[in-house]
């Protein structure tokens, strides 16, 4: 039979310094990775976002303007252009509108090579706008999170690793 002392002379004291370093790295991480407060959204954010999104509007009215430059259009350029004109019509209705974009269309008379290169086109002018819009928008919310306080974020990661280091050591047993 083997008996065991109540009280062992286990130094518990490094399982606490661990948890706790750990959990004041992961205070800090959790300082760029928790979402924005709606404090944090205040008109100044917003005001912000308003324009990075007309600078990206301006980006894509440039790539729509190169394609209008260019002298011997493909079909599929050709209609394009066209879709945008009609679609920066003033004074029509969605009706109207959409009536005119079919007519483009079908006036255009594109081949099956067209029709895929016109996709093509209307993606790539879209990307090129969403994906600035998606980089300067991540861009100012991670400098928005930069200026939170390292402290109290590092403070409730070692509080917390802390508290769990000590009830590690208080439930662990002896099998």
């Amino acid at each position: 039979m083997k008996t065991h002392a109540i009280h062992s002379n286990e130094n518990t004291f490094p399982t606490i310094v661990k948890a706790s370093a750990v959990g004041g790295i992961a205070g800090y991480a959790a300082k760029y990775m928790l979402p924005l407060t709606s404090d944090e959204m205040d008109d100044e954010f917003k005001g912000a976002i308003n324009i990075i999104r007309e600078q990206s509007k301006k980006a894509k009215a440039k790539s729509i303007e190169a394609l209008k430059k260019i002298p011997d259009k493909t079909p599929a350029q050709d209609t394009f252009v066209k879709m945008v004109a009609v679609e920066n019509e003033a004074g029509v209705s969605k009706i109207g509108r959409a009536l005119k974009m079919k007519k483009v269309f079908e006036n255009a008379k594109l081949t099956d090579a067209d029709k895929i290169q016109l996709r093509s086109i209307i993606s790539n002018v879209n990307e090129k706008a969403v994906d600035m819009f998606k980089r300067c928008t991540s861009a100012y919310e991670g400098a928005v999170k930069k200026t939170r306080s390292t402290g109290a974020f590092v403070a409730a990661g070692i509080a917390v690793g802390f508290l769990a280091g000590l009830a590690h050591n208080i439930l662990k047993t002896d099998a």
